[in-house]
């Protein structure tokens, strides 16, 4: 019997899997290369504690 990659995951499962990891990818290019709208509050405390 031969061990191919559909026997450990059905299909739906690979796609869904994929679907979830180029999302999450995508965000994370959103949220790194974004250079519109307000600032994050993350980066106004961090400024605010190095004053």
């Amino acid at each position: 019997m031969a061990f191919t990659h559909t026997s450990i995951l059905p299909l739906p499962d690979i796609l869904a899997l994929g679907w979830f990891f180029l999302c999450w990818v995508g965000y994370a290019w959103y949220a790194d290369h974004r250079r519109w709208g307000t600032r994050e509050l993350a980066s106004v405390l961090h400024e605010y504690r190095l004053r």
